[in-house]
């Protein structure tokens, strides 16, 4: 066997190695709430934070979870407090904000490229009102991508915190109306256990793991490579970077860099990693 057949067929291995593999970093940036970082940055500031862990992991486009719904609590009842004026007669257990909180970060995400997926706590809110009410709103920035729910927080009443889990039919539905203003977005659902999550249906839903209060480093890689194993093929998105686990990603040279590609580097799929926004200042 020549050398030259030797080197020949080294390369094809390679190739067909890469080729056989979806793992990608797609999504590189952060979690934004109004409740989560104080003062809360300006339009320049997010594109500059959220480029930044683009850079350090990699990833395909920056990207944000942006939140336009936080759930608020009203004599007993869970209701979601859209962040931009609307009719409250018109969406049962919805309340909207006075003016619009989103509107001038969106059009600098629009011109920055910035990728935006917009995420609603819905508490007894009606899902499918949520998704029209925000993509009717929202809908025509080119920087939105998609929508979410976080599902800790859906019709959380005597769920002891964890909220309700989301069936089959109505991720279906979900995924479905999403699709209907644009069939490249995607819908994307959060939680910390797999078990909240539809137990069939996949389509095109984004899973999303956010959780935290890990023992060890290896033992978060675990859980993120545990997750992305059960949806597999579909992508998925880490939330981290809480404070309960500072103790750990504060021993990295690099939080951002060193962390993402720990808990991403036994993955299948394609994937985004997101800084929650409690902890941005102490990184940059």
């Amino acid at each position: 066997m020549t050398s030259r057949f030797i080197l020949l067929l080294s390369l094809i291995l390679i190739l067909v190695s890469c080729a056989g593999s979806d793992s990608q970093m797609v999504y590189g940036g952060a979690r934004s709430s109004r409740y989560g970082i104080r003062p809360f940055p300006d339009p320049e500031e997010w594109s500059s934070m959220v480029k930044s862990i683009a850079k350090d992991t990699d990833a395909v486009s920056p990207a944000l979870i942006w939140i336009v719904g936080e759930i608020v609590s009203d004599k007993g009842e869970s209701l979601c407090r859209l962040n931009f004026p609307g009719d409250e007669a018109l969406s049962e257990n919805v309340l909207f904000s006075t003016y619009d909180e989103n509107e001038v970060f969106l059009d600098l995400f629009d011109r920055k490229g910035i990728e935006v997926f917009l995420q609603v706590e819905p508490g007894d809110g009606d899902i499918e009102d949520l998704i029209r009410l925000v993509l009717d709103k929202y809908g025509d920035h080119p920087s939105v991508v998609g929508f979410g729910v976080d599902l800790e927080w859906y019709r959380i009443k005597g769920t002891d915190g964890w909220g309700s889990r989301a069936d089959d039919q109505t991720a279906q539905k979900w995924e479905s109306l999403v699709r209907s203003y644009n069939d490249d977005y995607r819908l994307f659902l959060k939680h910390w256990d797999a078990r909240w999550m539809p137990p069939q249906f996949r389509g095109d839903i984004i899973f999303v793991n956010d959780s935290q209060e890990f023992s060890s480093l290896n033992a978060m890689k675990e859980e993120f490579r545990v997750w992305g194993d059960i949806f597999y093929p579909n992508m998925i998105f880490i939330q981290t970077g809480y404070e309960a686990d500072r103790e750990l990603w504060s021993t990295l040279e690099d939080p951002v860099e060193d962390l993402s590609r720990l808990l991403t580097e036994d993955l299948k799929q394609q994937y985004g990693f997101f800084w929650v926004d409690f902890t941005l200042q102490r990184i940059f």
